[in-house]
């Protein structure tokens, strides 16, 4: 079997790790695979890099110009499109494809044109909608007829239009080129995403719910002398991890605890500062390094991932993995990736009153109490091996049909 992989990024944050792990996992098993990626490092000749930096700023500026995301970078996706020709993928499975590298009319029919069984992984909401990645940030649903006079058009982090709302037109291209390529299967990385999606322009495709995994021989509960670097061997440390802290990733929150801590406790926050971050935290930057992402994990007495929305939140399960119990809102996924003695799940609309009482509970238990709660729990729901031969079982029911 031959499987190319199209992501944004390789061995870069949580979708890079994934996209690398099954391909080296497949490579193992004795099957072909590729990576067509835009950013990130790799020499392996089984990869594929879409584009350069000029080319992807030429297609951020025609994206924030026209309003159409996925439309430009011609050049790089017709050098794909012969990439592709020479490997003769048995299987395309597309990953994030909104990072300002990529032509969807000319990859979506080329897969179409060749029949070429296709599975696209939701990690989030973007190839649903019309531009959004979240739709949930502000309770639209608007993807489920059609897009159109979207409230974001111009506000959207990620993709924001100057002049034109184009979301209508983006959608229904969408579809068409979905409904265009005759095997076509859409995975979503929870039971949250994945019935969201079917009440989208997805809804008449093959859905099926397959967890994003953790390496369990990564993360697992490590030893580190980060206490001692940091001066924390006799304080009660509070996690906070992501990408970059912006406020639906918990800035707010940080900033709001660390004016009511007891002083014996200490908040460490690993990932990009946007906005200037309270000076009685510790603030460590963002890293790529899975190993020590998994020490401070198992640093930590308690996680907190009170994000407001989350197709999977990987911080959850990367620090249940390591035997932290994790506190997160009742919302999106974010429920069902906390077993029991795992840590709490919240009502949002109680307010930090809520995450303080349970961080409280945590502290006056110990973390000792949820540790093997949390390894045991998983080891069965995000095992690495059960993943993959999901996905592999997934390929070869297309290839048979």
């Amino acid at each position: 079997m031959r499987v190319l992989q199209i992501n944004e990024t390789i061995n870069i944050g949580s979708i890079g790790r994934t996209t690398y792990e099954l391909s080296k996992e497949l490579t193992e098993l004795g099957h072909e695979s590729f990576i067509a990626f835009s950013r990130g490092n790799s020499n392996n000749l089984s990869t594929f890099r879409i584009g350069g930096e000029w080319e992807h700023h030429l297609h951020a500026v025609m994206s924030r110009l026209t309003g159409l995301q996925g439309y430009f970078s011609w050049r790089s996706t017709g050098q794909l499109v012969k990439y592709m020709d020479r490997i003769s993928p048995n299987i395309v499975h597309l990953r994030n494809l909104h990072g300002n590298y990529i032509n969807l009319p000319i990859l979506m029919k080329y897969l179409a044109e060749n029949d070429i069984p296709t599975v696209i992984t939701l990690h989030d909401c973007w190839l649903f909608t019309g531009k959004c990645p979240y739709p949930i940030s502000i309770n639209c649903e608007k993807y489920k007829n059609g897009c159109g006079n979207c409230p974001l058009w111009k506000k959207d982090k990620l993709n924001p239009s100057w002049f034109f709302d184009t979301t209508h037109k983006c959608i229904m291209d969408k579809r068409k080129w979905f409904n265009n390529i005759p095997r076509l299967s859409v995975v979503g990385v929870s039971k949250w995403v994945t019935e969201v999606a079917s009440q989208s322009i997805l809804s008449s495709h093959n859905l099926v719910t397959i967890y994003n995994w953790i390496d369990l021989d990564v993360f697992k509960p490590r030893e580190s002398k980060f206490r001692e670097f940091y001066n924390l061997e006799d304080k009660f440390v509070l996690l906070f991890v992501a990408s970059f802290f912006s406020e639906y990733k918990g800035y707010t929150l940080i900033r709001t605890l660390a004016e009511k801590l007891p002083t014996d406790w200490v908040i460490v926050a690993v990932g990009k500062e946007v906005k200037p971050l309270p000076n009685n935290i510790i603030h460590i930057d963002n890293t790529n390094n899975a190993i020590e992402l998994a020490q401070y994990y198992s640093m930590a007495d308690v996680c907190v991932n009170c994000t407001d929305y989350e197709t999977f939140g990987k911080v959850t399960a990367e620090s249940i993995s390591c035997g932290t119990p994790v506190i997160v809102y009742n919302n999106t996924a974010s429920p069902e990736l906390v077993g029991d003695n795992c840590g709490f799940v919240i009502d949002e609309s109680k307010g930090i009153s809520a995450i303080l009482e349970k961080i409280h509970i945590i502290h006056s238990i110990g973390k000792g109490h949820f540790s093997s709660y949390c390894r045991a729990f998983a080891e069965k729901m995000f095992s690495k091996k059960v993943g993959i031969q999901k996905y592999i079982d997934l390929y070869n029911q297309m290839l048979q049909h």
